[in-house]
Formats: structure tokens, C-alpha cells, sequence
């Protein structure tokens, strides 16, 4: 009975949002609350839900990144790294994050040497903020490859 009454809560939330930035922010919302609940699976399938409804780019590129996360929460870091693999393609907005994103997955299933590969690109870039986080990626998957050669 509660969990009807959540979803038709949440089909109107939905239902009542007219922009792509309100639905993009509503989705967010509600898969933050379906993960705070213990429910990534319903996370991902309210994200899932509303893309095809979403033609801003940045609000697309947005909630596909929670989506890779969601994946990979969910144990679908296959799906994840193809996920992050095509906004890296875009390379917009996103492109840092999925970089990101994909590097820590790659690094987790010993593949090191391709994740500096997708984060050497940011070590040239002129904005501090994503050379330090490459930096600091990069200085992990270093230590995650030693590691597995012990």
C-alpha cells in the first residue's frame, strides 16, 4: 500500500514538472530518496524513466552520469562503463566526470593502465581543479596497480 502510494506520488511529481531542468531536478530527488531507502534498483529505474523525456543536453548529460553510478551501485559496471564511454565520446559538460567514473571502474577490475590513458587528457588541461583531481585518480590507480602485483 505505502509503496503505490510513493509511486503515485512520484508519477505526479513528475507528471507536474513542464521543463527538462524541473523533471532532470525531480528524478535526481527521487532517486536520492529510492537510494537513501535502500533501493538503488528503483533509483535507476526513475532515472531510466524520465531520459527519454529529456532533450536538453546538459540535463541528459546530468542524469546520465547518476545513471552510471546507479549501474554500478547495482552491480552493472559493464552497462556503467559503456554508459560512460559514450559521454566520454560527447565529451561535454560531462566528459570530466565520466572520465572519473570510468577510470575508478576500470581501476577496480585491475585494468590501471587503461584508466591513466582516459585521465592523461586532464593533466593538460589549464583548470587546477581537474589536473588535481587527475592527479589524485592517477596517484591511486599507481597504488591500486602495485597492489595487485603484490
Amino acid at each position: 500500500m505505502l509503496f503505490r502510494s510513493v509511486e503515485k506520488l512520484e508519477k505526479d511529481l513528475l507528471d507536474r514538472s513542464s521543463t527538462d531542468l524541473e523533471r532532470g531536478s525531480v528524478a535526481l530527488a527521487l532517486a536520492d530518496g529510492w537510494s537513501a531507502a535502500g533501493n538503488p534498483t528503483k533509483a535507476q529505474a526513475v532515472v531510466e524513466g524520465v531520459l527519454p523525456d529529456i532533450h536538453d543536453s546538459n540535463e541528459r548529460a546530468s542524469l546520465r552520469l547518476r545513471l552510471g553510478r546507479l549501474m554500478t551501485e547495482n552491480g552493472d559496471s559493464d552497462g556503467a562503463l559503456a554508459l560512460y564511454r559514450q559521454l566520454i565520446a560527447g565529451e561535454g559538460a560531462s566528459g570530466l566526470e565520466a572520465r572519473l567514473g570510468a577510470a575508478e571502474l576500470l581501476v577496480k577490475r585491475g585494468q590501471a593502465d587503461e584508466a591513466t590513458e582516459l585521465l592523461t587528457p586532464l593533466l593538460a588541461d589549464s583548470n587546477d581543479d581537474r589536473k588535481a583531481r587527475a592527479l589524485l585518480i592517477s596517484s591511486s590507480i599507481s597504488v591500486a596497480a602495485e597492489n595487485l602485483e603484490d
